[in-house]
């Protein structure tokens, strides 16, 4: 019979939908890549939803809906450079589930950069 301890690590194990923190990233890095990965990093589109009458639900380049996706990855209207990259979903969710440090590590930056630049 197994105990509370062996279901609970079981669970915990068959619940995983993105892989930990790489161990050399910074603290700071490892929050954020887990608020990206659960799509709770603080991004235009939530923020309208907690403050409608202080922040537009509106990219500022595009006029779409500016969601952590669409600023950091999808909209093209304000780096041609990414824009010539063709991202798609399929990309991003790689990008997501990636256990290297390398890609955990560009993902942060992107966002925290794409985040500050979006306002």
């Amino acid at each position: 019979d197994p105990n509370f301890g062996a279901i609970l690590q079981y669970y915990r194990e068959n619940i995983k939908v993105y892989p930990a923190p790489h161990k050399k990233l910074t603290a700071m890095e490892s929050v954020a890549l887990r608020r990206i990965q659960t799509n709770t990093y603080t991004n235009l589109h939530r923020l309208h939803v907690f403050y409608p009458t202080a922040y537009k639900d509106i990219c500022p380049w595009c006029g779409a809906t500016p969601t952590l996706f669409h600023i950091t990855w999808e909209c093209t209207h304000h780096n041609e450079e990414h824009h010539n990259m063709n991202n798609t979903e399929e990309q991003w969710e790689a990008l997501l589930s990636s256990s290297a440090i390398f890609d955990q590590r560009w993902l942060v930056q992107r966002v925290e950069m794409m985040a500050r630049a979006s306002g």
